[in-house]
């Protein structure tokens, strides 16, 4: 993910501007049960991966017995998937043109004309 994140950072003009321009970001869902054929959104918390990161390497991540965890309660700031959304669909966040083209490429399999 640091690698796509620093490529797609060279890959950017700039030009639009938006608030994270990486396309690597964490969802911590919320532990509930699995419903079959449920359509409802598993509730959580969308984080960049910088941002994941330092809070792993934190303090706050470290348990009682040198485990690490995060708990919703614990994490001052992060994104709600209404603010999440919102942010995406209108191009504040992720990526744009050329770092867009590298992401797919990465996603995609190869086209095979025949």
């Amino acid at each position: 993910m640091a690698m796509v994140d620093k490529e797609c950072e060279q890959l950017d003009d700039g030009l639009g501007p938006r608030l994270v321009t990486a396309p690597s970001m964490v969802k911590l869902c919320r532990n509930m049960p699995f419903i079959m054929g449920s359509t409802a959104l598993t509730p959580g918390m969308y984080l960049t991966r910088p941002h994941f990161k330092a809070l792993v390497d934190s303090s706050i991540a470290r348990g009682s017995h040198g485990d690490r965890r995060l708990r919703e309660s614990d994490v001052p700031r992060y994104l709600n998937y209404t603010t999440f959304a919102t942010l995406l669909k209108d191009g504040w966040l992720g990526t744009r043109d050329a770092s867009s083209n590298y992401v797919i490429d990465l996603v995609l399999p190869p086209r095979s004309f025949t």
